[in-house]
């Protein structure tokens, strides 16, 4: 679909005879071909996004993490930033870009022989140098990690070096897209809307504008900005809090964020709800005896232990007591006079008396 968007946009501007002298995007030239083929007389050039280059670089570099222990991320940080470097600093300048992947892949393991001495803290002061972006300030030394890093800047990227010293920007573009998405979210259906047009004209002129179209605006920044409106947010913040630490407490820990994909949640977390059972055959009595149960626990999370089942009828006391395998809280220890020392289970003379010998009408 963006595709197809792209191309009808450059077509429509070639329509009313504006002249397109750069297209500015990634390295797909799907829409570049497209666009070609239907405007064969236009003189326009692709040149390739920075930022796009720039995640590619460090998707690569990090591809390689699994293949060298050396490769940690202060190291591949550190390489990232000398690329950055590399790229801004050589605008429309090819052989600098050339020497300087050169350079950010030898200053590493201590071959100063491409680095300049503008940048370079060797060759201003060689008795002294420590690397200040590198492990313990030390040189490299993994042949094999080198050998992959000259594979990547020196091999694949130095013969495009031409086409790197020339890397255009679609920030304003993307800055254009945030601000209407805010306006009229993608996962909202606005597209048959009465309010999509000035959604969007909305966020055109706040592009050319700021936000000084929209006269609220400063009184809505000053009211944020008050002591009131501060105070206020921070307690929804605590109340929001509160009911979170509620919750985990009744169900357990299944309100944090990505908790699915945490590796030690138990199996049985999520259980099926069972049907409603079929009664009709079930035999109605009062003939049978009236029996009440109570459980002690470690806690009132959904994974806590049971410490003691006790259960009554009119003649009949049962009471047992279960060794836990979760540690008791210290507010259930207090209600139920029961704690664990050691290996040994140890309950108060209270609560011993008041199980075995209730307090009867």
């Amino acid at each position: 679909m963006e595709p197809d968007m792209v191309v009808e946009m450059l077509k429509g501007l070639d329509d009313k005879d504006i002249v397109i002298s750069q297209v500015v995007g990634d390295d797909d030239s799907t829409v570049f071909d497209r666009a070609k083929v239907l405007m064969p007389n236009s003189s326009m050039v692709k040149i390739s996004d920075k930022n796009h280059i720039k995640h590619n670089i460090i998707k690569k570099v990090n591809d390689l993490k699994s293949k060298h222990r050396e490769l940690s991320g202060m190291v591949a940080e550190s390489i990232v930033k000398n690329v950055s470097y590399v790229l801004e600093q050589n605008i429309g300048n090819p052989e600098g870009i050339e020497k300087g992947f050169h350079a950010t892949v030898n200053h590493m393991y201590g071959d100063h022989q491409y680095c300049t001495e503008n940048w370079c803290g060797y060759l201003k002061n060689k008795q002294n140098y420590v690397h200040s972006i590198l492990p313990y300030g030390k040189d490299l030394s993994s042949a094999s990690l080198k050998s992959d890093l000259e594979n990547l800047f020196i091999r694949q990227m130095v013969p495009q070096s031409d086409k790197l010293s020339k890397l255009g920007s679609s920030q304003a573009n993307e800055s254009v897209n945030n601000m209407i998405a805010l306006k009229a979210p993608k996962t909202k259906h606005f597209s048959s809307s009465s309010s999509l047009n000035y959604r969007v004209s909305s966020a055109v002129l706040q592009k050319n504008e700021g936000y000084h179209y929209i006269s609220e605006r400063s009184k809505k920044k000053a009211k944020t900005q008050s002591k009131e409106w501060k105070k206020k947010r921070i307690f929804l913040k605590k109340k929001r809090a509160k009911r979170s630490v509620l919750s985990e407490t009744k169900e357990g820990t299944t309100y944090q964020s990505s908790i699915g994909f945490q590796i030690d949640q138990k199996k049985d977390d999520i259980e099926n709800i069972p049907d409603m059972p079929d009664d009709s055959d079930q035999v109605v009595t009062t003939d049978a005896p009236l029996v009440v149960f109570d459980l002690e626990t470690t806690g009132l999370s959904r994974y806590s232990d049971i410490t003691q089942i006790a259960a009554c009828n009119v003649d009949r006391i049962f009471s047992r007591y279960i060794f836990p395998y979760q540690p008791i809280s210290a507010e259930a220890s207090r209600i139920t006079g029961l704690t664990v020392v050691g290996n040994k289970r140890c309950i108060t003379m209270v609560h011993w008396f008041l199980t075995n010998y209730p307090m009867r009408d």
